[in-house]
């Protein structure tokens, strides 16, 4: 059962990827890093310790979260939830009208967060899944 938190000192503060590089690296060593100048990069705090990331892009008029993460120590306390929902809120203020993000197939957790949330399955390569959200705006 997942343990619930106080989201109350939870912010978000707008960065460049110099500042979160390292925290993308350690959740996802494996993975290859892509951006654009254009795309938007928030770091995840509470109580001066950071949290987790998410990296927002624009491709096309395609919105896409690039990238979303929670340090290990946070995870399982609602988070990467109330970061997602961070993300959408930014898409939506910036008049987007759908967000898609790929995942791991076999990454069950996320994709009970994204599929809560709104986001439904569009397509597969390989082993990820592609999904999206439609925002109503």
């Amino acid at each position: 059962m997942m343990k619930q938190e106080n989201f109350d000192s939870l912010t978000f503060e707008k960065t460049g990827f110099e500042e979160i590089e390292k925290m993308i690296v350690a959740i996802f060593p494996d993975s290859k890093i892509t951006m654009e100048k254009e795309d938007l990069f928030f770091k995840a705090t509470s109580l001066g310790n950071v949290l987790g990331f998410i990296h927002l892009g624009k491709r096309k008029d395609l919105w896409m979260i690039i990238g979303i993460g929670v340090v290990p120590e946070s995870r399982m306390k609602g988070y990467g939830t109330e970061i997602l929902k961070f993300g959408i809120e930014t898409v939506r203020k910036m008049l987007g009208h759908s967000i898609s993000l790929s995942v791991e197939e076999d990454n069950h957790d996320a994709i009970g967060v994204y599929s809560k949330l709104g986001f439904r399955k569009i397509g597969k390569s390989g082993k990820r899944i592609r999904m999206m959200l439609v925002l109503n705006s």
